[in-house]
């Protein structure tokens, strides 16, 4: 296995994950574009990937503090 392949099994996972669930908060792909060092290019076809498989992209469910 080359190092591509090894780098590209956790986005496949993520992407996965994220297409199961139907959603993905935009705090964890921030996360995950910041976790492996994404340039611009590859964090927008990321977001493109996660469109064409129908995740949407939201924000975090902020509960009101009593």
């Amino acid at each position: 296995m080359n190092l591509t392949n090894v780098l590209e099994v956790p986005r496949r996972a993520f992407l996965d994950e994220a297409e199961e669930r139907g959603t993905i908060e935009e705090g964890s792909l921030d996360a995950f574009a910041l976790e492996r060092d994404l340039e611009d290019e590859e964090l927008a076809a990321l977001r493109r990937e996660l469109d064409e498989r129908d995740v949407e992209i939201v924000e975090p469910v902020v509960l009101p503090t009593a």
